[in-house]
Formats: structure tokens, C-alpha cells, sequence
């Protein structure tokens, strides 16, 4: 007589298929991968089988190919961390910090002399202590003066307010409009 499960028109024969594309295999729930039905992930089946040893807590397991029901022995790579997984998902082009890479301190970009690690807590690059960016953005930025000198005076004021005139000069510009 046939077990109960294999009498189901829809049994599959133990192996089922994610809607994430992933593998899943029917291994009994006293099995230390399986889940509470009794089901693993045939990648990590295949990858415990090519190591020859129980994954370790913490090693992931990634797809070279990208192809998730693709599982075979030479398409599988097992990683150490999440943090080394997430690494070759990232772009060529990433500039984060990589899981084993040092944090160095640097000093800021600004000239004012001050040191920092050179990534932060969530490992992104830093160039500026704090504010400081804004501190660059305001002395490059400049613009002529609008009483008609000639005089280049920066775009903001230490404050970030919009400047228009040199010191003295919005004066001159309506005692002149008087004149006339």
C-alpha cells in the first residue's frame, strides 16, 4: 500500500519549490536543517554533502551564478558571515567598508585638522567631521557684489543666510539710489 502522501495527486516527491526560487526538500523533522514540517533547503544539503561537515552557525551559502534552484556542488560557495554574503551581492563601484577591511583614522576634509575613523557605524565613507561639508560649500561658493564693485564675496554667511553685499557696501548702494 502506498504511504497516504504519495496517494495525493499533488506530491511532488518530498521536493518543493519557495516563491523566493529556493530548493526545498523533504528530510523528515528530526533532521538538524529541517524545519518544522520536516522540510530543508537543498543548498545547504549540498553544500554540508561537498564540505563534508555540518554548516557552522553563521556560514551562509551563495549561488555564484545567481540562479537559486541551481544547485550543484560547483555553483555553490559557502561564506563565512552574512556581512561576506552581502559583499558579493554589492557593485563593483560600492566604496563601504568590506567585513574585514580596517577602519583607519583620517583627518577632515575641511583642513581643520580633526581626526576620524574613516567609516561609520553602517560602514559608508566620511570625508567631513559633522557640519563641516557645509563649512567647504560656503567659502568655495562665491558670487560678485550686488552694489556693482566688482568684489567677490561668499554666496552665504556664517549662518547660511544668502549674502548680497561686502560689509558697508549695501550703504553705499542706497546712498547712491538717493542720489539719483
Amino acid at each position: 500500500m502506498r504511504n497516504k502522501r504519495e496517494a495525493n495527486p499533488n506530491w511532488r516527491g518530498g521536493r518543493v519549490v519557495t516563491q523566493h526560487r529556493y530548493v526545498l526538500l523533504r528530510v523528515g523533522v528530526g533532521h538538524h536543517l529541517a524545519d518544522v514540517r520536516g522540510y530543508a533547503y537543498e543548498h545547504r544539503l549540498v553544500a554540508e554533502k561537498m564540505l563534508g561537515r555540518r554548516l557552522r552557525d553563521g556560514e551562509e551559502i551563495h549561488h555564484r551564478n545567481g540562479d537559486t534552484t541551481d544547485n550543484r556542488p560547483e555553483n555553490l560557495e559557502v561564506l563565512p558571515s552574512r556581512a561576506h554574503h552581502k559583499m558579493k551581492h554589492r557593485s563593483a563601484a560600492s566604496r563601504r567598508r568590506g567585513p574585514d577591511e580596517p577602519n583607519p583614522l583620517i583627518t577632515c576634509g575641511c583642513g581643520c585638522g580633526s581626526t576620524m575613523l574613516k567609516f561609520d557605524g553602517h560602514g559608508r565613507p566620511r570625508r567631513f567631521v559633522g557640519a563641516h561639508r557645509r563649512r567647504v560649500e560656503r567659502a568655495t561658493a562665491s558670487k560678485p557684489c550686488a552694489c556693482g564693485c566688482g568684489a567677490k564675496i561668499p554666496a552665504v554667511d556664517r549662518w547660511n543666510r544668502p549674502r548680497k553685499y561686502v560689509l558697508g557696501h549695501q550703504r553705499r548702494a542706497q546712498e547712491t539710489r538717493k542720489r539719483e
